[in-house]
């Protein structure tokens, strides 16, 4: 097997704790994050459109925009968070995640200005976040 390396618009299926499996999304490559003082990547999960019950429509995901999408759903930005990029390695080498096929830059792009409006964001998704948009800003300023 080839080693896996995380990268954006990656996604995983693994178990949240429910009954079925989530799809994880990575929102960026592994980036040096001092808070945790190692490597790590902003991952939130997709869950179902529950009609009647509190959704997050900061960003819908729906059929087509990913292949195991199969009815409308959700980013879940209340479990977004860091997560060590060596632990998404070994969790892809022990089988708990089972990858799956990239995301379209298109649906990417949805998924991070959702960050920006979500109402649901957890405080360490917001703060990784913010430390990720002064990174991608400091980028592109040097890149002129």
């Amino acid at each position: 097997m080839e080693e896996y390396s995380p990268i954006k618009g990656g996604t995983l299926l693994g178990n949240v704790g429910g009954p079925k499996d989530h799809l994880f999304i990575l929102c960026c490559d592994p980036v040096y994050y001092p808070r945790l003082n190692l490597d790590a990547v902003l991952t939130v999960n997709v869950t179902s459109w529950c009609e009647g019950k509190i959704n997050d429509s900061a960003c819908i995901i729906n059929i087509g925009d990913h292949p195991f999408i199969v009815h409308k759903s959700y980013i879940f930005y209340q479990k977004a968070k860091a997560v060590s990029s060596f632990s998404l390695k070994k969790g892809v080498e022990d089988g708990y995640y089972k990858l799956q096929d990239l995301l379209f830059d298109k649906i990417m792009g949805k998924i991070i200005q959702g960050f920006e409006v979500s109402d649901f964001l957890s405080d360490e998704g917001e703060r990784f976040f913010n430390f990720l948009r002064k990174i991608w800003k400091d980028l592109i300023r040097s890149a002129f």
